[in-house]
């Protein structure tokens, strides 16, 4: 309970106290502090004259119109607001009178999901094999940093602190910078190539020797561009009801971040269960998961099945799945139980309404076993069911 408001100070003052206390505390980063300060330039822009006083509902939504006014991303908007909230709290709870109707605000703006970019596995080994001059060094080393991160889906402010010391034989052990989880990352072969690579180039005892963020993400751009990861890329946004779609080539916006992406949906095309892509990662829930194998059933629908093939998909009934496997079909056997049905059009047909009994299915590799374990079963099903080595046979 408030006992006393505060005098009003400037709007500056505020903001810098806010930052200033939350970076003393340890409880932000640089860029977090970055963020909020582009919410004091964002205010400024719309009422270079604005105190906390005039911050009401009528100010959210002028400052809502002048978000659409200037073309910003809805993403952008509802980010915004929700770091500003967050100010307007703690000035009300650091005894300072704010309006409560912007608190309780709500800019009533959709987020669309968002297109998930990223290397397709056959892009990314192209990029890890090319042979760059001995003139162009600079590019494989970012090269070679882009495809560690897509090898083992560490962020760039894990790979730049990255030790030896957190590197084994066959994984690495790591508290994540950005959520200080700690991770345990089992390291394929590419991945332990590069740690060979590099052994001894990185100072102070790190595994690589990192450059900053900005010139990096260059270089990951030049490097790609060479190799001939040109790609059409169609991103689409909105900013209110306003759809604007952005044409790129793929080189063009292949960053660190990319890498990551890359790492999540090279696993999954590959069958690697989603809780263990989510264990390397640090994804605590699969809503974080879900644009990743939406990607993948895009693809499958881009490139098609193999002729006669289809997909089987069985879910589990349940809120908490384990992931997707690939797996075969049982063997089992139905009850012969019939019921009598009739069609639309006063046909009589029987329907098969008997148990299914498997009797394989504690093998790892059946449908069965992954329906038991929480798993969304996907089995490929020729439709051609013709026994061709007994037609051989007794041919």
């Amino acid at each position: 309970v408030v006992d006393k408001v505060k005098e009003e100070v400037s709007l500056k003052e505020l903001f810098d106290r806010f930052t200033n206390e939350r970076e003393d505390e340890k409880l932000w980063d640089d860029k977090t502090k970055y963020k909020y300060g582009q919410i004091y330039n964002y205010l400024m822009s719309c009422d270079k004259n604005l105190t906390l006083s005039k911050i009401d509902k009528k100010f959210m939504i002028t400052l809502r119109n002048w978000f659409l006014k200037n073309n910003y991303q809805n993403a952008t908007i509802v980010k915004a607001f929700r770091n500003f909230r967050c100010f307007l709290k703690w000035a009300k709870q650091e005894g300072y009178e704010v309006n409560d109707s912007a608190i309780s605000y709500r800019e009533n703006i959709s987020i669309r999901q968002k297109k998930v970019i990223f290397l397709k596995f056959e892009e990314l080994m192209t990029f890890y094999n090319y042979k760059f001059s001995d003139k162009k060094q600079y590019l494989s080393r970012a090269r070679d940093i882009f495809c560690f991160m897509a090898f083992t889906s560490l962020r760039y402010s894990d790979i730049k602190r990255l030790k030896v010391s957190d590197i084994s034989d066959n994984h690495i052990e790591i508290y994540t910078e950005k959520t200080d989880v700690l991770l345990n990352i089992p390291l394929v072969s590419y991945a332990k190539d590069l740690v060979e690579k590099y052994k001894g180039k990185g100072k102070n005892g790190l595994a690589f020797p990192v450059i900053c963020n900005t010139d990096l993400n260059r270089y990951i751009k030049k490097a790609a561009k060479e190799v001939g990861l040109d790609r059409t890329v169609v991103q689409v946004s909105y900013s209110g009801n306003t759809k604007n779609e952005k044409v790129d080539k793929l080189c063009d916006i292949t960053t660190c971040h990319v890498a990551r992406k890359t790492f999540v949906c090279s696993s999954i095309h590959l069958g690697i269960p989603q809780s263990v892509v989510m264990k390397c990662t640090g994804h605590s829930d699969y809503r974080a998961m879900r644009p990743y194998i939406e990607q993948i059933v895009e693809r499958v629908i881009d490139k098609g099945l193999p002729k006669w093939t289809c997909l089987n998909v069985n879910a589990p009934e349940t809120d908490n799945f384990s992931g997707i496997r690939m797996c075969r079909m049982t063997y089992g056997e139905w009850t012969n139980e019939w019921e009598e049905r009739k069609s639309p059009c006063g046909f009589t047909y029987y329907w098969l309404t008997g148990s299914f009994s498997g009797i394989d299915e504690e093998n790892e590799d059946t449908d069965k076993w992954a329906l038991n374990h929480g798993y969304v079963a996907v089995t490929p099903i020729k439709l051609d069911m013709t026994d061709y080595d007994l037609m051989n046979y007794l041919d």
